[in-house]
């Protein structure tokens, strides 16, 4: 089957996935929005039922609405609007046929909600893309994980269906991933030899947005070549306590914030993630995972002793095992990883006058994981602190900001390895590992920004390495300038030199990115139509290897009704110079085109369905052909011919299904249903080959996979 019949077989299915829900919005409904009538923003869970019938029930959306059918208008004459925190309210029937608004007042008998602000982003005209914790929970690909969903992205060219991201075709070790406005390295869970997690680290429960910038990095943040994901926790005391219990078929959670007086809140949550029903359920989807298994525990404290002073602290604890079936030409059998980590990241803001804040940020990372198979076993303790002081001087057309950032990087390896990657079996020669890694970064950084109106923001900045970093001293700098027409036309350019220094899992090797990239982002919206096009050029540096890259990104989204939304976005890639389709440590593989596209569908009565597609193009992969047989061994070592071959196309559809059900005033369930790779495609990912290497049969990415679970807010 060609390419078009592909994509028109993909198209078909879609249009089938979401066309038994369409056909529901044909009902007459009238659409009512609640909003906070001190701000304006949506309320999300607002139940409105009648009076005289309370299993009749409705609770708002994701968007803060609700649909009521027009029989239930008719049927009843008065209803009543309740919502945690807020004045209850009785409105009738027909003030709701002639109305679409209803703004909802604080109760002032609880304690008032207290807005902390966070530390300013100077650069954020200059991002691409943000994210809130209700995009992440809407988004089926997501799996309810903010690393996950950057994955959805026009932007985002992982290839391996995980956690470490790509952005822009550049290296997963190129992305920085900070946890406000802290480094977090290896931030995934699950992670194999190579680096390679399922999951992120982070809890979306904690998570207020995500800042996702694909290119030019703000050298206000440090140690980044590439793409960056800065993740920004909760900054607001709520006026009241509130529990979310989730329960789901590979995990069992709770979440409680606590305001503590009126200055205060705390937020504590902790997981558990069994295989059994999971696994049980999906089968062949799992085949290769044995089991797994984790749990985690975490707080996060807010305090605001005055209006000028603001303090944060995370701490988290995770300890999490797997096990999954090995394979490779010389041996199959098990494969097991332990890992025990904890994390503390806090930060101090003071407001020192109107136009100067001062800000401290601190980091402290330790993680030790343990890897066995055949009779191999290494040992991987890691360490990481950091620590930044920043000075803000802000003013209505100027902003500035300096400071200083320490970053140190401590690995160790302590174990046996297989002497040689053909021979794995227990009789085979191993040999010792003893050595460790440590890098330290020390930078200044000054960054300023001028706006000449509202249509025009110009930025400069640099980053300078304060001795030498693996041997090396360098300096970072970008130019960024942000225009907005008259007609709603936006332009983005970047331009701009970055450094990156980090530890290869892979290797246990240092390296250090340099990266030169421009590039050019267009934004227009009109009506209810966004458009954004980009192009980018970038030319990447590490260990004496180049990888050069020219990309295109075409993004459009319109808002079909107020019940459909639709948008698609392709990627092109085209590599220029020595590396145009080569597996290699640092680049991983260069894809030439990206397809996606999603649609949302508000089917009334708190029901929301998604649908997501992507299409790219397949990985390549080198053959082996031959092999010699060495008698000592009693083993086949193989011989590449250093050709490069590609496998199809990839192609997933995956398809969500969220329900928002109101069960008493106090007490809302969300359930959520999923299924990725909706239509079970085969897509390779690699080759098994025979213990002779005769013979090969291919390995697959997720195959079907069902997900289904529920969440009790309270």
């Amino acid at each position: 089957m060609n390419y078009c019949d592909d994509l028109l077989r993909f198209l078909c299915a879609l249009l089938l996935i979401i066309s038994c829900p369409i056909i529901a919005l044909a009902q007459n409904f009238q659409k009512i929005e609640f909003r906070d009538a001190e701000n304006q923003t949506a309320l999300v869970g607002v139940n409105i039922y009648p009076k005289d019938n309370l299993r009749s029930g409705y609770s708002s959306g994701f968007d803060g609405s609700v649909e009521l059918l027009l029989s239930d208008l008719d049927q009843f004459s008065i209803w009543e609007v309740s919502y945690i925190g807020y004045e209850k309210m009785q409105v009738e029937s027909s003030w709701l046929q002639n109305n679409t608004i209803i703004s909802m007042k604080p109760d002032n008998k609880l304690l008032q909600s207290v807005e902390v602000k966070a530390e300013r982003l100077v650069a954020e005209e200059f991002k691409l893309e943000k994210l809130d914790r209700l995009d992440i929970y809407q988004n089926p690909a997501a799996k309810a994980d903010p690393i996950l969903a950057v994955n959805n992205m026009p932007a985002s060219t992982t290839t391996d269906e995980s956690a470490n991201i790509s952005l822009r075709g550049s290296s997963p070790l190129e992305t920085g991933i900070l946890i406000d406005n802290v480094p977090i390295y290896n931030a995934v869970k699950f992670a194999q030899l190579n680096g390679i997690g399922t999951f992120s680290i982070f809890n979306t429960a904690i998570v207020e947005k995500v800042n996702v910038f694909a290119g030019n990095p703000p050298l206000e943040y440090g140690n980044v070549s590439s793409g960056l994901i800065a993740i920004e926790t909760q900054n607001s005391i709520p006026s009241h306590g509130s529990t979310s219990i989730v329960a789901s078929m590979a995990s069992f959670g709770i979440t409680h914030t606590q305001p503590l007086g009126s200055k205060a809140a705390i937020t504590v949550f902790s997981n558990y993630q069994p295989s059994g029903v999971i696994k049980a359920l999906n089968n062949e989807a799992l085949s290769e995972l044995n089991n797994f298994s984790s749990g985690d525990l975490g707080l996060h404290l807010t305090i605001m002793p005055t209006s000028k002073l603001k303090l944060k602290s995370i701490s988290y604890l995770l300890d999490e095992s797997y096990n999954f079936a090995f394979r490779s030409p010389s041996f199959t059998g098990d494969f097991t990883q332990n890992t025990k980590r904890f994390f503390n990241v806090s930060s101090v803001g003071l407001q020192l006058s109107d136009h100067h804040r001062l800000s401290v940020n601190t980091g402290i990372s330790r993680s030790e994981s343990l890897f066995e198979f055949s009779k191999f076993e290494y040992v991987r303790p890691r360490n990481d602190h950091y620590l930044s002081v920043n000075h803000l001087y802000s003013k209505k057309r100027m902003d500035i900001k300096f400071g200083f950032t320490y970053d140190k990087q401590y690995l160790q390896v302590t174990g046996i390895a297989p002497r040689y990657g053909y021979a794995m079996r227990s009789k085979h020669p191993a040999d010792s590992l003893d050595f460790d890694r440590n890098i330290s970064i020390s930078e200044l950084y000054f960054y300023y920004k001028k706006r000449f109106s509202d249509r025009l923001i110009i930025g400069s900045g640099a980053r300078k390495s304060i001795g030498d970093i693996e041997n090396r001293d360098y300096l970072s700098r970008q130019f960024n300038l942000f225009y907005k027409s008259k007609k709603s036309l936006e332009l983005i350019f970047g331009y701009g030199r970055y450094h990156r220094t980090t530890i290869n899992n892979f290797t246990f090797e240092p390296i250090l990115f340099r990266s030169r990239q421009a590039s050019v982002d267009f934004k227009w919206n009109y009506d209810k139509v966004e458009t954004q096009l980009s192009f980018y050029y970038k030319k990447t540096d590490a260990n004496n290897a180049t990888q050069q890259l020219l990309g295109l990104e075409l993004f459009g989204r319109t808002k079909a009704s107020s019940k459909i939304t639709a948008e698609a976005s392709l990627t092109l890639l085209r590599p220029v110079g020595t590396i145009p389709r080569a597996n290699s440590n640092l680049w991983g593989e260069s894809i030439n085109y990206f397809i996606r596209g999603t649609i949302e569908a508000k089917l009334g009565s708190g029901w929301t369905t998604n649908s997501n597609l992507l299409i790219r193009e397949g990985g390549s992969f080198a053959v082996t052909n031959d092999a010699n047989y060495n008698a000592d061994l009693d083993v086949y070592q193989p011989i590449n011919n250093g050709m490069m071959y590609q496998f199809g196309t990839y192609k997933n559809i995956s398809w969500g299904l969220q329900k928002l059900h109101p069960i008493s005033e106090r007490l809302t369930a969300i359930y959520f249903f999923s299924l990725n790779n909706v239509f079970n495609f085969k897509n390779e990912s690699s080759l098994n080959y025979t213990a002779d290497y005769s013979n090969s049969t291919p390995s697959y990415f997720s195959r079907r996979l069902f997900y289904a679970g529920v969440s009790i807010n309270f």
